[in-house]
C-alpha cells in the first residue's frame, strides 16, 4: 500500500510542477529572433534526419529563396 501513496505523490507533485511551467509560458507565439538565429533552436530536424542530402531521398532538391537564409529541400 505504501507504493501506492507514493506513486500518489509524485504524480500529484508532477500536476503542480507542470501547472507551474505552463503559467510562466503565457506568451502565445515565441519571441521574434535576429536574422540567422534558429526558429527552433533545440531540433534542426533537417539535419538530423538527413532530409539536406539529395542522394538519400529520391525528389529531394534543394531550392533558393530570395536570401541567404531562405533555403527549402
Amino acid at each position: 500500500w505504501w507504493r501506492s501513496i507514493c506513486l500518489y505523490i509524485l504524480a500529484a507533485l508532477g500536476n503542480v510542477h507542470s501547472q507551474l511551467i505552463s503559467l510562466e509560458n503565457t506568451h502565445v507565439c515565441p519571441e521574434i529572433r535576429g536574422p540567422g538565429e534558429d526558429d527552433l533552436p533545440g531540433f534542426d530536424f533537417i539535419s538530423k534526419y538527413g532530409l539536406d542530402d539529395p542522394g538519400r531521398l529520391e525528389g529531394v532538391r534543394q531550392v533558393q529563396g530570395t536570401n541567404d537564409f531562405q533555403t527549402a529541400y
